[in-house]
């Protein structure tokens, strides 16, 4: 080896605990900012219908569920669960226009409406194509996301102000 090259080799120190905590800290900064937008991104037309939504009357013309396995490995261990979405088709009149469709809904819904029954629909105004029938999944869809958010912003202001404390101050 050259001089060059074993100069280089001593110098490649791994980097002190304090600047990975630090590192670390600015990684959950960055998860945080992906998830605060991801969640602003999609509940925008949650926010929408919340402030600019009006309220009416929908039947419900179908429902159904869907099942479907996840399967869990951890290591040598594989385990398999079962899910169920559960869906309701829902039709309302705006102005002599009829607006169908079908959402996703919590399994307590699901379970407390049939087929004929009338439910309230929020729906925007300017837009009555979007809309929605079980506000309460969609607010806690919100929530959830900002929650994890704030949770990992947190966690990298929380390991970033570690890391300054542990580094040393430099004397001039």
């Amino acid at each position: 080896m050259s001089e060059t090259a074993n100069a280089a080799s001593v110098d490649n120190k791994p980097a002190s605990p304090a600047k990975v905590l630090g590192y670390f800290g600015f990684f959950l900064y960055g998860v945080g900012a992906l998830i605060l937008c991801a969640m602003i991104f999609m509940s925008i037309g949650e926010i929408r219908l919340a402030i600019a939504g009006s309220d009416g009357r929908a039947t419900i013309i179908d429902s159904r569920t869907h099942t479907y396995s996840v399967v869990h490995s951890y290591g040598t261990t594989v385990r398999r669960e079962t899910r169920t979405d559960f869906y309701l088709t829902y039709k309302f009149i705006i102005g002599g226009q009829p607006y169908q469709r079908e959402r996703a809904v919590s399994k307590k819904l699901y379970k407390s409406v049939g087929r004929g029954q009338e439910i309230s629909v929020r729906y925007l105004t300017n837009d009555p194509s979007f809309s929605t029938i079980d506000r309460e999944r969609d607010a806690w869809n919100v929530i959830i996301s900002g929650l994890l958010a704030v949770l990992f912003i947190g966690a990298g202001f929380f390991f970033h102000k570690i890391s300054k404390r542990l580094l040393p101050v430099k004397k001039e």
